[in-house]
């Protein structure tokens, strides 16, 4: 697989993965990634399910720059947390002894138009998703507050009001 053909969305197991945004979608949930991450989930699909060494991934990912093994155990820990997956017994991301790791499901590229509109249908409905549920908070703290508020002024009407304490004052 090409540098070219992973720069545009493709597909993990019903996951849409756009590069260009840093960004996984599942049945209208996104997640951000760091572009480290995503760079690479890129180098693991570009590899068509042969494993990818740490030097390869160092090469690639982190050219010129020295860092640890440690910050690529971090990315793939990332990946397998965003996956649900389970290093023992991997639906997404294999470990391979002392050659590297390896992506076990297939990448998907939308090839036709077709396919190209639905998978921005997909990240359409995905950033919808997203927005509508951020507004559903703000509009339930808007309600709490409110609530909060009335209950509360109403209380202190209760307890301040001539009525209640010509009651008190009545059956004492």
């Amino acid at each position: 697989m090409d540098n070219h053909s992973l720069s545009a969305a493709f597909q993990i197991d019903g996951w849409l993965v756009e590069p260009s945004l840093n960004q996984l979608s599942l049945d209208g949930r996104s997640v951000r990634v760091e572009p480290k991450v995503m760079e690479v989930l890129v180098c693991l699909a570009e590899s068509d399910g042969r494993p990818v060494s740490k030097e390869q991934f160092m090469q690639s990912v982190w050219a010129g720059t020295i860092v640890t093994d440690d910050v690529l155990s971090r990315c793939i820990s990332e990946l397998r947390k965003i996956f649900g997956d389970n290093p023992k017994n991997p639906r997404y991301i294999e470990t391979i002894r002392k050659r590297g790791y390896r992506l076990v499901q297939p990448v998907v590229i939308p090839e036709d138009p077709a396919a190209k509109l639905a998978v921005a249908a997909k990240l359409e409905a995905a950033a919808i998703a997203a927005r509508v549920d951020a507004e559903e908070k703000v509009i339930s703290w808007k309600d709490v507050s409110r609530t909060v508020s009335r209950k509360s002024s109403s209380l202190w009407a209760r307890k301040s009001s001539p009525w209640v304490w010509g009651r008190r004052f009545h059956h004492s």
